[in-house]
């Protein structure tokens, strides 16, 4: 009743007590367990094999290059990737742009970062993705544009400090070519690259300086014939199955589209088991006290505004915790509305607010008839 009920809202200003909250946590628990339903839904129906199928036809699709080749194209698009930092609702790029990630096969434009606002879509350019300052445009199917928003994306500061820490790895990744089975690198080796803390997580020698891991806090090593991993990263990578035998060093000869396949197959396999768990026991009463709080900040603010067209509407008793209880009724249909839409356009969230004021102001002016109507009558 909400979202249209003038009596509603004069039933919770009239005969209704406290100040509202115990309805927020409510619907924020509504929230909280249709999204984690959804997410533990999702990920439960993932096909690993299909999914792990597909990344790797896509990496290496072109069958007029080896195996080699297209590798190597991967590798020099990975090095190509610029440091990007996510803050708040935009993406802040280390780089001169417009900024261009190409293919090292055909030169034609894959990624385009542009903050400055020349490029605006993937109209007549070849890239499909395009990442500007608030926003991620990508081609889909039929060459149909789809936006996604970075505040979208950035919505918990979890989802914004794993981002910043994944770019920040993987724009230290040098250009690594690999011919006959041997690795080289055009910067001087070794060549570290290092956590937020300063300390090597993967450690490029080929050089022939370092032979193994030990005494060494990073979890690979890259030598010139081989992959070598940290024993904990290899037993977490390894097969699960009873006698088998937990390969720490991976001779680069041996690397093949079967090994990338499989480790995918193992990857998700992995993601979805820690997921299955973890939205139960960590993600469900995370997302939901996160969110009541946040719903609690916004409401304590909302109702000063709330509480000042009382006063214009003149009335009567009408303070702070009158105009708590209201607005925390108020905001449900905007609650809901930003909880299961998507971002569909940059400042949304600014005409929420607008709404949940419309929404407030309808609340105030059904009280503000009825004691109109009432001191009429006297």
């Amino acid at each position: 009743m909400s979202f249209y009920s003038k009596e509603f809202y004069r039933e919770v200003l009239q005969n209704r007590k406290g100040l509202g909250f115990a309805h927020l946590f409510f619907i924020n628990l509504i929230a909280a367990i249709i999204i984690s339903a959804l997410l533990f839904n999702k990920v439960q129906s993932m096909d690993e094999k299909e999914l792990a199928d597909k990344i790797t036809y896509e990496m290496f699709e072109n069958s007029e290059l080896t195996f080699e080749e297209n590798l190597n194209r991967i590798l020099d698009v990975v090095s190509q990737i610029p440091k990007v930092t996510f803050k708040s609702e935009f993406v802040y790029v280390d780089e001169k742009q417009p900024y261009y990630i190409q293919d090292p096969v055909s030169g034609k434009d894959l990624v385009i970062f542009d903050t400055t606002g020349y490029h605006n879509s993937l109209e007549g350019t070849d890239a499909f993705m395009l990442i500007t300052k608030s926003r991620i445009v990508s081609i889909k199917k039929k060459g149909v544009e789809q936006v996604h928003y970075i505040s979208e994306m950035t919505k918990e500061p979890d989802n914004e400090d794993g981002l910043n820490v994944m770019f920040d790895l993987i724009s230290q990744i040098p250009k690594i070519t690999i011919s006959n089975g041997l690795a080289s690198i055009e910067e001087e080796s070794p060549y570290f690259i290092n956590n937020e803390a300063g300390q090597p997580v993967l450690i490029i020698d080929t050089s022939g300086q370092y032979t193994s891991l030990s005494g060494q806090k990073a979890a690979i090593l890259i030598t010139k014939d081989k992959i070598i991993l940290s024993p904990v990263l290899a037993s977490m990578i390894s097969s699960e199955e009873p006698g088998a035998v937990i390969k720490e060093e991976i001779p680069i000869a041996d690397i093949n589209s079967d090994l990338v396949y499989h480790g995918l197959i193992y990857l998700f396999e992995t993601v979805r088991s820690f997921v299955l768990w973890a939205v139960p026991l960590i993600l469900f009463p995370l997302l939901l006290i996160i969110s009541f709080v946040v719903t609690l900040v916004v409401v304590l603010m909302l109702a000063i505004i709330a509480l000042l067209f009382g006063k214009i509407a003149k009335l009567a008793d009408f303070e702070y915790e009158n105009s708590l209880r209201l607005t925390s009724y108020a905001i449900t249909p905007v609650f809901f509305a930003n909880a299961f839409l998507p971002d569909m356009f940059e400042r949304q969230n600014l005409m929420y607010i607008i709404i949940s004021c419309a929404y407030m102001y309808y609340a105030i002016s059904a009280n503000a008839k009825v004691q109109e109507t009432n001191n009429t009558v006297v």
